[in-house]
């Protein structure tokens, strides 16, 4: 019998190909990533806010294009769902997109400056929430639950060096002056910053760029 109670739903973990070949799905992750910067961006006057964070669907294909690259999703469903089939995957309608986040390989940061060292991991990315759900904890229930799968994934088929270490490390590029003290509150630390000029990120002026990790262990084994 469906639903009659609105709810939110847990996580659901969308792979990057998946994505990428089903434009509905690609299509409302846009639309609700769009909307999120355009509000972050409105709330500070150095920003563009006309400047949308991706252009198209494709940009966003693009962004996940690695095959370990995923996308995961909460929904909410306002209790008046049918068992209309959806188009992302077979499944039961799940209800109104809310909240995003993306993991891709980690790449050493803006400029790369990372990528001759030992730095690995994963980059956390489009971290957003719908404006009726901001302030319920869901950004940090999806890195959560980012984390939690690739430390699964490690375990699972890692290298023999990262199943011994039992560890992931995630990694997040971040304007500091509108969202780095947001994630320092919650656990991750500054590994370096870099002033960047107007026109990066559809900033106005110039605005420190930082490098935050947060390193998450697995159980012993």
């Amino acid at each position: 019998m469906p639903s009659t109670t609105p709810s939110l739903s847990q996580p659901t973990l969308y792979t990057s190909s998946l994505i990428k070949s089903t434009p509905t799905l690609s299509a409302a992750l846009t639309s609700l990533i769009n909307s999120a910067f355009y509000r972050s961006a409105s709330s500070d006057p150095r920003w563009d806010a006309t400047v949308p964070r991706f252009d198209s669907a494709d940009e966003l294909c693009e962004m996940i294009g690695d095959e370990r690259s995923v996308v995961a999703v909460i929904y909410y469903s306002s209790g008046r769902s049918t068992s209309t089939l959806d188009d992302f995957e077979g499944k039961e309608e799940q209800g109104e997109m809310v909240a995003c986040a993306a993991a891709i390989p980690w790449k050493g940061g803006w400029h790369r400056e990372g990528a001759t060292t030992r730095e690995g991991g994963w980059e956390i990315k489009t971290v957003c929430v719908h404006e009726r759900f901001v302030g319920r904890g869901l950004a940090s229930q999806l890195v959560g639950f980012l984390g939690d799968y690739y430390l699964c994934t490690t375990r699972a088929s890692g290298t023999v060096e990262e199943r011994e270490q039992r560890k992931v490390t995630l990694w997040l590029l971040v304007a500091d002056n509108l969202n780095g003290a947001y994630w320092r509150r919650r656990g991750w630390s500054e590994v370096r910053r870099r002033t960047e000029g107007p026109g990066v990120w559809g900033c106005k002026g110039e605005f420190d760029m930082v490098v935050l990790k947060r390193e998450l262990c697995g159980p012993a084994v």
